[in-house]
């Protein structure tokens, strides 16, 4: 499994981009730009236990999601006449339009303050100048 997070990214492809020097060159296996790459990408799945049962179960019910970076954890419930106090979520929100009747679909996206991109720390941790041609921040989402 590839790094998730920028403070821990070591790079992904063994060898060729393990050092600090390989990730601010200008090739990893002569593909990409080692300051390119970016971290691991996770999918992740809401399961009651870590069973292959449980994984499963959860898998049929479609909880799951995926993420190209942090573990951000968001969890979805839909339905017809779920109980007003389920967990204390975060945020609500109700089709009007639905029609039980009909298929429904829903997508939801979640955006993160903005930090430092894994170059950043790089230079930071090896006192080094900042690479002048990527992205000193980014924004994670899921």
């Amino acid at each position: 499994m590839g790094d998730a997070a920028e403070d821990k990214f070591i790079g992904g492809h063994g060898p060729e981009d393990g050092s600090v020097e390989r990730r601010r060159d200008d090739g990893v296996i002569g593909w990409i730009d080692g300051k390119d790459l970016s971290i691991g990408s996770i999918a992740c799945v809401w399961a009651t236990d870590n069973t292959r049962a449980a994984i499963w179960d959860a898998m049929k019910r479609r909880e799951t999601f995926a993420t190209s970076g942090p573990r951000i954890k968001i969890r979805m419930f839909g339905g017809v006449g779920l109980a007003a106090n389920l967990s204390d979520p975060v945020a609500s929100w109700t089709d009007d339009a639905f029609d039980p009747a009909e298929g429904a679909f829903y997508y939801a996206r979640v955006l993160e303050i903005p930090t430092p991109r894994w170059t950043i720390y790089d230079a930071v941790r090896n006192n080094l100048p900042l690479l002048e041609d990527v992205p000193a921040i980014i924004q994670e989402r899921a």
